[in-house]
């Protein structure tokens, strides 16, 4: 056999290393994770899980890895609860020994410390996330397959999620819809130097189950007080969980008009919607919203109700970026130019969740949205908008 002849035949050896080397570690990385999430299952879930859990620390099943990897701590913000560039000072770790200088006591507070075998179990998958030569960050800090939440924000660009803020949990979102198309080119910044809708809102825990909020758009200068109720969340006690809320919301326009008073009956207006999720695999996420809203088109001379079944899914890309989409078909009475939809992405850090899309419709608060949108995707429409959450 030629030189020439020797290394063809070892080039396809070599080859399944290689291949095979990065799929024995991926293969370990993951039972170490799994390890790991069975040690928090069963020493620190109880407190620091739910919708509210404690220092606002969720560590339950599927949701533990993007709590803690590069989240500054609470207690102490110059440390990271899990630092893989700097493993000896993942302020986790200190807790559940014990370390000195830590705040309040060792973890978990109730219960038997941790076992010396599950004190290196944490140890060891925290230094395998550190990037070594030929494995590059994101790979390293990438979450375990299918350990994503359900949702991130408590509204899927428009439609009201199975996300509850939790008890004692308040919330301030803030969403803009630019009123010039992207179409519009240059002269209007494809829509970002135009005037925008606007959108306020502050939403409270009054426990695990209900939560109420306040809004405020600049359309037409109206108000909203809502209210949601958990009805069923199985997420504890199935592969794949199914959640449903009940939201309820009355609001009332108070900007003024000639000839018209501020507080008019007709300008109350009420809006039921009932949102049902469901999570079909580890990154799919569906969500249904059948809804009503009364008095969508008030200025009418006979106002209209409409009827409206609210579609929308989140499909996790990495970590905690995922694509989210929605469309909203209007089923019965007032009907904008066209159906509602968007479509974007969205991005959780730390405590804040970023939403960024395209859509055709304007409006905010669901008698404004629910009816549709003003532009056509056939003829090229659309136009940019955000929603920002923040937790504290």
């Amino acid at each position: 056999m030629t030189k020439h002849q020797d290394r063809n035949w070892k080039l396809p050896w070599l080859g399944m290393l290689f291949l095979a080397l990065p799929l024995g570690l991926a293969a370990t990385a993951g039972a170490q994770a799994d390890r790991v999430e069975a040690i928090l299952q069963r020493h620190c879930a109880a407190c620091h899980g739910g919708s509210a859990p404690k220092a606002g620390l969720n560590l339950e099943a599927g949701e533990w890895f993007a709590a803690v990897v590069n989240v500054p701590s609470e207690e102490q913000p110059e440390f990271k609860l899990i630092d893989p560039r700097l493993p000896d000072r993942s302020y986790l770790l200190r807790k559940v020994v014990g370390t000195p200088g830590i705040d309040g006591g060792r973890m978990p507070l109730k219960g038997e410390p941790l076992s010396r075998a599950d004190l290196d179990t944490l140890t060891a998958w925290t230094q395998s996330l550190s990037p070594a030569p030929g494995r590059g960050a994101a790979q390293a800090l990438s979450a375990p397959a299918g350990r994503d939440p359900a949702f991130l924000g408590s509204r899927l660009i428009n439609l009201p999620t199975t996300r509850m803020v939790g008890r004692g949990v308040f919330q301030f979102m803030v969403a803009h819809r630019f009123h010039p198309t992207v179409e519009s080119g240059y002269d209007s910044f494809f829509g970002l130097n135009g005037p925008a809708a606007v959108q306020v809102n502050f939403t409270y825990g009054l426990s695990d189950r209900l939560e109420v909020m306040l809004d405020h758009t600049n359309t037409e200068h109206q108000f909203e007080l809502f209210a949601k109720w958990l009805l069923l969340d199985n997420r504890s006690r199935s592969s794949r969980p199914v959640a449903l809320t009940l939201n309820g919301g009355a609001s009332v326009v108070t900007q003024a008009l000639p000839g018209e008073e501020r507080f008019a009956r007709e300008h109350f207006k009420f809006n039921l919607q009932l949102s049902a999720s469901c999570r079909l695999w580890p990154r799919l996420t569906l969500l249904l919203v059948p809804a009503l809203a009364t008095r969508v088109n008030h200025h009418a001379p006979a106002p209209e109700s409409t009827l409206a079944l609210g579609t929308g899914l989140k499909f996790t890309l990495a970590g905690d970026l995922a694509f989210i989409g929605q469309w909203v078909p209007v089923l019965d009475g007032f009907r904008a130019r066209a159906n509602g939809w968007g479509a974007g992405l969205e991005y959780k850090a730390g405590r804040h969740v970023f939403q960024v899309f395209i859509l055709n419709s304007i409006g905010l608060i669901a008698d404004q949205h629910l009816a549709g949108g003003d532009l056509l995707l056939s003829q090229g429409e659309f136009r940019l908008g955000f929603n920002l959450f923040r937790e504290f």
